[in-house]
């Protein structure tokens, strides 16, 4: 059975892993519970663009899908795949049914990533190094996102996708 402070390191975790970190009181935000790793925490938190709809960090999101890739050698990177993140719904505007925020970890090697639309190389762009996490915010930045192996090693990257409906 977990103690009463490890179930709130868990719950301090996930308001600042989703972005709602400024609701809890100035004295919790530094705290880093026990169960996660440095690591986690210290991902690199993407900053969403202005000019896309609904791009207030603090709404509430809703993981609706999941994909694996593995970012190889191939020549100006892997991104995901457009029908999982911004996927056709009948009956709602792509608006509301397209993913708001990826959460990215990558295992097996180091890599590099870009979501400006510019190319990646192995050796230009952002680093994520093996075990790492990445949360990324906004519809253009998740569909700009590339990423690519550092060397001969692949890998593999788990994302889950998220709607603020």
């Amino acid at each position: 059975m977990r103690s009463s402070k490890e179930v709130k390191g868990y719950f301090v975790a996930v308001l600042i892993a989703f972005g709602l970190g400024y609701f809890l009181p100035d004295n919790h935000k530094p705290t880093v519970p026990a169960p996660l790793s440095d690591s986690f925490l210290s991902a690199p938190l993407l900053a969403q663009s202005n000019n896309e709809p609904n791009n207030s960090i603090g709404l509430v999101r809703r993981a609706f899908a999941y994909e694996q890739i593995t970012l190889d050698g191939t020549a100006g990177g892997i991104g995901f795949t457009a029908a999982t993140y911004a996927p056709t719904v009948t009956d709602q505007p792509s608006a509301y049914s397209r993913a708001e925020m990826a959460l990215v970890n990558c295992n097996g090697a180091q890599a590099r990533y870009r979501i400006d639309g510019g190319t990646v190389t192995s050796s230009n762009g952002m680093l994520i190094n093996d075990g790492d996490w990445l949360v990324i915010y906004g519809y253009n930045n998740i569909a700009a996102f590339k990423g690519i192996r550092t060397g001969g090693t692949s890998t593999a990257c788990d994302v889950t996708f998220s709607r603020n409906r």
